[in-house]
């Protein structure tokens, strides 16, 4: 075996068997998430045993064998049980994602550059959010758009406290480009979004390195790197594994045929690493070592996001742990309330009855006994204590105190509430209380977005074609490069945090803000959700501007004459709007020239339409009476 083969084998056990060390670290964390999802689908019948002792001997596989225990078949599998951890976390998770994002971005001085700069970077960005990891075949069925970035992201966070989400530009992407004047389809790569679940990362808790691990096509990831990668049959190893054989109720995992585990392990700069390290291996085959990329910007390119911090280490937990003893204890209450239903159709029979039963020829049951033991009769069972019923109810409010969801969020007012101001006090404490989490998720997003917007800047090198769908829905077929988007920028991610959560109460308040001016009708779009009565706000003439701008653009006209019925205010400010960015100064003479005289002529019909100004000094007179 020659020095770099030896070297190969070091770097891939290297980090391969970090990741196996410290999975067996937190093996009892990993219980913890996995006793969190198992109660989230009501799998509360199965039991994860404590990890000591001997049990640590062995292989990850095998202490995770002996860890994770399904009773079914015992009695804790055949009592009642009543999810209500689920449909709290469902509400939860929903007021997480209904309001739509708005983003803003604000250049940091307020030279015209500058915002001309940070005008074309929100629309980039706004594209992108729309459309990230759409053009990637193995991201685009579970990631495709931010908001199923997001769902998985709240999801995540609900359930274990945490995820992982990193950012990355990806060269073999197809996105559309200008060639010689032309849009056409190339591998121009773009910047995509990869989301981790907490088993699938190790966060060190010194912020020094992380560790992923993805299944990945064997043959993609030799493609990809330019190695031979030999594919297996493998399956998802540890808790993973035996969650999987729960949740699917099949008993077996699922197998991936020609796959590979690929780990990467990225560290950040220091005096033995400067430019930082990262090392991208499978179980057998290094496929890189070296310095972080240069999309790194010489830092970890992960962002960490996590739900309830527990103010000590480096430790975040979700609603459902907090859930799992209330679920615990209404399973337990209403074990106790079926014991006296068991009672009911329990039959008494005295001693010396000697009960006979014979069926008749038209099928008539008859029942014969001695009088003298007694007569037969069914047990009257008593009604369960009023207690049992209040604790009921005493669990439940308990669940909506931590999901910071109560009843009346869920449109059901409250017995004995009947003021409409004091459903309006507390719907508003419901969203006094989630308004932190989400102020927290919007920052950690505004600097994850300035990351993304960094890594266009600097691999956005062609021409590139932005499609938008504006005001009225009008096509918008835009170009830019990296070098447009200026920068530094201050990003704005908002979902409303500061709105009300209720439809009626957020549409109220914006258009209160539109109306004293503090909004400005395109902004209130953004933070309403309006659906297809977006298509109406515009009027027609709006459309059929941006329309005659296109064409003008694209060169498909060099001039179109100006309609006397055209409302010309409108043709002009959309005009006007396009003439001050930056775009139009990159066009051909010819083509600016030509879209100003279309401006001009809309311009000189305006002034026509006016009515004629009297000289200074002369009265204006009706029916030529002075």
């Amino acid at each position: 075996m020659g020095e770099l083969d030896v070297l190969t084998v070091v770097l891939t056990r290297e980090v391969v068997d970090k990741w196996e060390r410290l999975k067996k670290a937190r093996l009892n964390r990993e219980k913890q998430w996995a006793k969190n999802l198992l109660y989230l689908f009501g799998h509360n019948y199965v039991t994860v045993t404590p990890i000591k002792g001997g049990a640590m001997k062995g292989t990850l596989d095998e202490i995770v064998s002996y860890a994770f225990q399904e009773i079914k078949n015992s009695r804790a599998a055949k009592t009642r049980r009543s999810n209500i951890i689920l449909p709290q976390w469902r509400s939860l998770l929903s007021r997480m994602l209904k309001n739509k994002a708005a983003i803003v971005v604000e250049p940091l001085t307020f030279s015209d550059r500058d915002t001309a700069a940070s005008s074309v970077a929100q629309e980039v960005l706004e594209d992108w959010w729309f459309n990230v990891n759409k053009h990637n075949p193995f991201l685009r069925d579970k990631y495709a758009g931010m908001y199923n970035v997001l769902r998985y992201v709240f999801a995540y966070l609900l359930t274990y406290g945490e995820c992982v989400v990193r950012p990355y530009f990806n060269p073999d992407t197809k996105t559309e480009v200008v060639v010689d004047n032309e849009i056409v389809e190339a591998n121009a790569g773009e910047v995509e979004v990869l989301v981790f679940n907490p088993f699938d990362y190790i966060w060190d808790p010194l912020d020094r390195y992380v560790i992923e691990r993805q299944i990945m096509d064997a043959d993609y990831v030799g493609a990809m790197y330019n190695k031979e990668v030999k594919g297996q049959t493998i399956r998802r190893e540890g808790i993973e594994s035996q969650l999987e054989k729960v949740l699917s109720y099949s008993g077996v995992d699922t197998q991936f045929e020609n796959a590979v585990w690929v780990y990467r392990y990225w560290e950040r700069p220091s005096p033995k690493y400067p430019d930082g390290r990262l090392i991208i291996t499978t179980k057998t085959t290094l496929l890189y070592e070296g310095a972080l990329p240069e999309e790194a910007f010489g830092e970890l390119p992960h962002f960490r996001f996590t739900f309830q911090d527990l103010l000590f280490g480096d430790i975040s937990r979700g609603v459902v742990e907090d859930m799992i003893p209330l679920q615990d204890d209404y399973n337990d209450t209403l074990l106790k309330i079926d014991k006296y239903k068991a009672q009911a159709g329990h039959l008494l029979i005295p001693r010396g009855a000697n009960i006979k039963r014979a069926v008749t020829e038209d099928q008539t049951t008859v029942i014969m006994y001695n009088p003298v033991g007694g007569e037969p009769r069914y047990m009257q069972p008593g009604s369960p204590p009023q207690f049992l019923f209040d604790n009921l109810m005493r669990i439940k409010q308990d669940l909506q105190d931590i999901t910071m969801t109560h009843d009346v969020t869920k449109a059901r007012v409250p017995a004995n509430v009947r003021s409409g101001y004091a459903i309006q006090l507390l719907q508003e404490k419901d969203e006094d209380e989630l308004e932190p989490y989400l102020t927290a998720f919007e920052d950690k997003l505004s600097t994850m977005c300035e990351f993304v917007l960094k890594m266009m800047k600097r691999f956005y090198g062609e021409e590139r074609i932005l499609r938008i769908t504006g005001e009225g829905k009008a096509l918008e077929v835009r170009r830019f490069t990296g070098s447009d988007l200026g920068g530094p920028w201050r990003i704005k991610i908002e979902f409303g945090s500061w709105l009300p959560q209720s439809k009626q109460a957020r549409q109220e308040m914006v258009v209160k803000l539109v109306q004293f001016g503090i909004l400005t009708p395109q902004e209130a779009k953004k933070l309403l959700p309006l659906g297809k009565l977006d298509e109406n706000i515009m009027p027609p003439d709006y459309t059929k501007a941006k329309e005659e701008l296109q064409l003008l653009i694209d060169g498909v006209a060099d001039y179109i004459p100006v309609k006397q019925y055209d409302n010309h205010k409108i043709h002009a400010d959309v005009f006007r709007d396009y003439m001050e960015t930056m775009e139009f100064e990159k066009l051909p003479p010819m083509t600016k020239i030509a879209i100003e005289q279309h401006f001009m002529e809309h311009i000189r019909a305006m002034a026509e339409q006016m009515p004629p100004t009297l000289p200074e000094g002369v009265a204006q007179t009706q029916g030529g009476v002075r």
